[in-house]
């Protein structure tokens, strides 16, 4: 993010608490104010002390998809954004993986508690 903002307008009715929740308080005039990240996206941005005021508010938009710059002192801090989908497949493969490992790989007879123990007595 390079921190600069391009200032827009909220869309009239569709969503008053968004014009609330992207408005710092007293800095804006009831004007959004979105980040130019790179590639030049945009995304609403939210003051950090709002943020934490509003989370659950946050949290459920995310989770329906949007993003969010979360700043403090007018500077890009974080970014709000929904994690990937949970791969189920990719989960399976991994642990299928870890499993051939260690039927291919060994402690040469010793056991990780003997190991442990050693480490303790170094």
């Amino acid at each position: 993010m390079d921190g600069r903002a391009a200032v827009g307008h909220p869309s009239p009715a569709r969503d008053e608490s968004l014009a609330a929740l992207n408005r710092p308080a007293g800095r804006t005039g009831g004007r959004q104010i979105h980040m130019i990240l790179p590639g030049g996206r945009t995304m609403p941005t939210i003051d950090a002390f709002e943020a934490g005021t509003r989370l659950p508010e946050l949290l459920r938009r995310v989770a329906d998809g949007e993003r969010f710059v979360i700043t403090r002192h007018r500077r890009a801090v974080a970014e709000l954004i929904p994690c990937p989908p949970h791969d189920a497949d990719r989960v399976r493969a991994a642990i299928a993986g870890l499993k051939a490992f260690q039927d291919t790989h060994g402690l040469g007879g010793l056991s990780v508690r003997a190991l442990i123990e050693e480490g303790r007595r170094s």
